[in-house]
């Protein structure tokens, strides 16, 4: 199957919190809280808001991987990066060893391929918790193409915490507050499935189910379906409303 993303450029800032749930992708293992109550673990998940992002190790090996698995999330909107382009959040370490690693990561191709954004934030401690809240700013480079972010939590050797081994204890690392700064992010606001003998599409405000504004700015974007399995949108084809 093939289908249309029509999606509009916005021009302010993205701001997600834990408190919106269908913002992010969750990759995470299902098996541990990924949206954190503040009043979880004695109240350590508060960050700003009554929920976190949380991110930990389900447990110490999966058979299927054979190795502990990585936990992440992504923000489910395309970036375009302007000049002095950042990316602000917040964070706080649960228990988190010297080897357990948060990166954030962009992607250009939809996800098949990532590159990290400034420095990994580790551990402090093997043994104690760290309890204060910091905030972090990763500089994005700028881009004429749509980009994707994420959070990833990964083991670089050494010895861990779990949830499986410690359900009741703030393990991990709990995030919140990402906000971008000079960027322009791109809405979604219609899909059109081709069918199998369609070589073109009429883009109106007809299709797009509202009006075309002048000075505004569309990205027409083609997603296939294989296998059951849609892979991520094509290159953007940019389209800006003039009057006629």
């Amino acid at each position: 199957a093939v289908q249309v993303g029509l999606f509009k450029k916005e021009s302010k800032s993205l701001r997600e919190n834990a408190e919106k749930l269908n913002r992010v992708i969750d990759n995470t293992a299902g098996s541990y809280p990924f949206h954190a109550k503040s009043t979880s673990f004695n109240g350590y998940a508060k960050i700003a808001g009554k929920t976190s992002f949380h991110l930990t190790f389900p447990n110490a090996y999966d058979p299927i991987e054979r190795g502990v698995l990585d936990q992440s999330f992504q923000l489910n909107q395309d970036i375009i990066a302007k000049s002095k382009a950042k990316l602000n959040f917040k964070y706080r370490r649960g228990f988190m060893t010297k080897t357990s690693v948060l990166t954030v990561e962009m992607s250009g191709d939809g996800g098949v391929t990532w590159n990290r954004l400034g420095k990994t934030i580790r551990g402090l401690s093997d043994t104690q918790l760290k309890n204060s809240v910091t905030l972090s700013s990763r500089r994005i480079p700028q881009s004429s193409a749509p980009i994707r972010i994420r959070f990833r939590y990964y083991r670089d050797g050494g010895s861990i915490y779990t949830h499986e081994a410690a359900p009741e204890s703030p393990t991990g690392i709990f995030i919140d507050e990402i906000i971008t700064k000079n960027c322009d992010w791109l809405s979604l606001r219609k899909t059109l499935p081709l069918s199998s003998i369609d070589d073109q599409f009429e883009f109106s405000a007809q299709t797009a189910g509202t009006s075309l504004i002048s000075g505004n700015q569309w990205q027409l974007r083609m997603q296939n379906q294989l296998g059951g399995k849609w892979f991520p949108y094509g290159p953007a084809k940019s389209v800006n409303i003039t009057v006629p």
